[in-house]
């Protein structure tokens, strides 16, 4: 069966951890540009209330921002995202509010 998985590396060691590096300052200003983009995406319905046309087209954007929760939710769940235990914690409740859970 192991002649059925390629086993070369895909990337270099270097760059994997580089990538695996937490962030705790990082990780927050990615997590505050996502509420931003929540209350703008959301605003921006508001507005486009009064045309059922444009309210149904300003939710796509509110969709895909609402959507895109899941993977702070995800990391912050495996203790990933930020370096302090506590502020993966913090990030877990905002993503599972946001997200109804």
């Amino acid at each position: 069966m192991d002649e059925l998985f390629e086993t070369r590396q895909l990337i270099a060691p270097e760059v994997l951890a580089e990538l695996k590096q937490r962030s705790d300052w990082a990780s927050l200003i990615r997590l505050a540009a996502q509420l931003i983009a929540l209350v703008a995406c959301s605003a921006l319905v508001l507005v486009c209330a009064h045309s059922p046309l444009l309210a149904a087209a300003a939710v796509i954007p509110l969709a895909a921002v609402w959507a895109t929760f899941f993977a702070p939710l995800h990391e912050c769940t495996h203790g990933t995202a930020f370096r302090a235990r506590r502020l993966n914690t913090v990030g877990v409740w905002v993503s599972g509010l946001v997200l109804g859970f």
